[in-house]
């Protein structure tokens, strides 16, 4: 059957294109978020409910929202809080320039 938002969530966050994620597995994340891989492949295919503890520690991990793990919202958000202003403003110019170029 069709895995959960969260889980798809999930997965989307733990691509390849994270270097440090490469290898990423169910017991991998189970370490992180201080779980068996027995509760990490339940939730994956849906076999139980995330506690709302479990969801607050699986997005702090990814860095994201728990409305975005649930599918509440599609925004995606860089954690930005090491950069100074100067730096971030660049980052919202690089966004900003990428976006115009995906309109044409």
């Amino acid at each position: 059957g069709k895995k959960p938002v969260f889980c798809q969530r999930v997965e989307l966050n733990a691509t390849p294109s994270f270097d440090f994620i490469l290898n990423f597995t169910q017991v991998d994340l189970a370490k992180e978020l201080n779980v068996t891989k027995q509760c990490v492949s339940n939730r994956e295919n849906n076999n139980i409910q995330s506690s709302i503890d479990m969801l607050i520690k699986t997005a702090k991990y990814f860095n994201v929202s728990t409305d975005y793990l649930l599918g509440l919202e599609q925004k995606k958000v860089i954690d930005v809080s090491m950069l100074n202003d100067l730096q971030i403003s660049h980052i919202r110019q690089i966004v900003k320039d990428i976006s115009l170029l995906m309109e044409k």
